[in-house]
């Protein structure tokens, strides 16, 4: 999976960086079919914005999270994904009529 990284009006420290590649590998375990991901945080004052999106040959999954830490910003937007994911998961399951 080839993660791009994109800074608006800030810089995206390493710190962010091994936050954003351990929460996304619980992406990568439910969707293996993930290509890329992209993760763009803004600043705009004292919020922080967190965009993240997630490409795989299936289906493109994005998230978007405000806080004043950007840290928690691309946590939270990332743990939505994992949300997202599961959904879909169990959606494709019910519609092919697996047994859970």
């Amino acid at each position: 999976m080839k993660i791009e990284y994109t800074g608006r009006q800030t810089e995206i420290t390493p710190e962010l960086q091994r936050v954003a590649e351990q929460k996304l590998r619980k992406v990568a375990k439910l969707l293996p079919s993930i290509t890329r991901a992209h993760v763009v945080l803004t600043a705009d004052k004292h919020r922080r914005v967190a965009e993240v999106s997630v490409h795989s040959r299936q289906l493109d999954l994005a998230a978007v999270e405000v806080s004043t830490n950007p840290r928690l910003s691309v946590a939270s937007a990332i743990d939505k994904l994992v949300r997202q994911a599961e959904r879909q998961r169990t959606r494709r399951r019910v519609r092919k009529g697996a047994a859970s």
